[in-house]
């Protein structure tokens, strides 16, 4: 609306200098476009983003143990990250893999699509979502920055009537710090 285009790519030192990018005649909010020319995109069963193409790595410097955890034996880089391709080959992430909540019913919920819904909320400051052991079972747990914490159940209410079922958050702790705890 500012009159200047934003194009985004994704891309991952071992697949050196990228892997796709958007084109300007392609450009979709939220996405990261295409595969670059030579690159090729694949999504494994479990939603993880499998490359490969001229650019990538050759491997680990003096780690063979390393190198054969990260490309498989069809020369695929397993990236870590999650995403989906839309017909035209267009990706959007969905996250990392390690971050992915996998429910005690096999459904997969992405905390940073929680998140998008909890920090659309002006009563929240800031969210993290988790994944809170319940005995045996998963269940997702939102940690709420909160001006006032008393406003917690009702946030948690209004975000669940917008979720999908197995993304309900069946739980919630309201953060004590002005901050959420960050890496650099």
């Amino acid at each position: 609306q500012m009159g200047v285009q934003v194009l985004q790519g994704y891309g991952a030192t071992e697949m050196s200098p990228g892997i796709s990018f958007t084109r300007p005649t392609l450009n979709r909010p939220g996405t990261v476009g295409q595969a670059i020319p030579g690159v090729e995109i694949r999504v494994a069963d479990d939603g993880e983003l499998l490359v490969r193409g001229p650019n990538r790595f050759l491997g680990y410097w003096d780690n063979p143990e390393a190198t054969v955890a990260a490309i498989d034996h069809e020369g695929w880089y397993r990236t870590g990250d999650l995403g989906e391709l839309s017909a035209d080959g267009v990706l959007t992430l969905r996250g990392r893999k390690k971050d992915m909540l996998a429910l005690p019913d096999g459904q997969k919920v992405y905390p940073d699509d929680v998140e998008a819904v909890l920090t659309r909320d002006p009563r929240v400051r800031d969210a993290t979502v988790v994944g809170w052991p319940l005995g045996l079972d998963l269940r997702v747990h939102a940690v709420l920055l909160l001006d006032d914490p008393a406003l917690a159940a009702a946030v948690v209410r209004d975000a669940n009537a917008v979720l999908g079922a197995h993304q309900q958050i069946r739980g919630s702790t309201v953060w004590p710090d002005e901050d959420l705890p960050r890496t650099h």
